[in-house]
């Protein structure tokens, strides 16, 4: 006779189907067209939500931008869906955005899953430009540009699971760190500020534009000479060098503002008799 199956193997395969219809059923997108029982048709809930919600959104616009000051914003819409809703959340941002003293272009990604009703979606783009363009004067409306990004968010196993934890402990609880093992004895400390970039050793805290490429530079090679293999073992090499290059110019922003330091500590420890 052939063997029993165990008992044990019963909640596996179960739990297994389940996964499997969880994922199946997190992949199922909105009712598309504009039918009766569409998503377009029945989503007055949610247009009512995005409206109380307004004061939210734009305050989140205005900080953002003037802690940035950015010449892009990029605002990404997930879960988007096919109806209305969408260019309403569009246009809210494109409100906010006119009123700012300086003019930065917005980027627009709207992402759901690949059967969701993308191409009524991008249809009623002719139109909503239009309506916005009265609602909006011509000359305050920010160039922006709208973009489909089709793809479930779910299981997304790489990004999530890279995470590079650093703590930089203060000097008082570095000295208090000491003084509990009980071993040493802290004799001297000395604090002190170096530029990240190894190759500038001097003592102005502005740059010339000469000085501040080539800042730029040495502090981006300095990072990746640091985490590079980390990111080449989780992602590949296929983005790499993009990904230092956008690195690099986010370094740049901050440099022409500010020099960057950072805080080097170092003590002097003397064995306890």
């Amino acid at each position: 006779m052939p063997p029993k199956p165990s008992k044990s193997s019963h909640p596996t395969t179960m739990e297994g189907e389940m996964c499997s219809k969880v994922e199946q059923a997190l992949h199922i997108h909105m009712v598309g067209g504009t039918r009766e029982t569409s998503y377009t048709a029945n989503s007055r809930l949610q247009e009512k939500t995005i409206h109380r919600t307004k004061s939210m959104l734009a305050t989140a616009v205005e900080e953002t931008y003037k802690a940035l000051h950015p010449d892009q914003m990029v605002v990404v819409n997930l879960d988007c869906s096919s109806g209305p809703n969408t260019l309403l959340v569009v246009s809210h941002v494109l409100s906010v955005a006119a009123k700012l003293p300086a003019t930065m272009e917005l980027q627009f990604f709207l992402n759901d899953l690949p059967g969701n009703d993308f191409n009524s979606l991008f249809l009623s783009l002719e139109g909503f430009k239009k309506r916005l363009e009265r609602e909006i004067k011509g000359d305050l409306l920010v160039p922006y540009y709208v973009a489909g990004v089709a793809g479930s968010f779910y299981g997304r196993r790489k990004v999530d699971t890279f995470n590079l934890s650093t703590y930089m402990a203060s000097f008082e609880e570095v000295e208090s760190m000491i003084q509990n093992e009980g071993l040493f004895d802290l004799d001297r400390a000395e604090i002190f500020e170096s530029s990240w970039n190894s190759f500038d050793d001097s003592k102005d805290d502005f740059y010339t534009i000469s000085k501040h490429t080539r800042s730029e530079k040495n502090v981006t090679n300095y990072i990746r000479a640091v985490v590079e293999l980390l990111i080449l073992l989780q992602f590949g090499a296929a983005k790499l060098d993009d990904l230092f290059v956008r690195y690099a110019h986010l370094v740049s922003k901050n440099l022409l503002k500010e020099k960057a330091n950072h805080t080097i500590v170092v003590f002097t420890l003397k064995k306890k008799a």
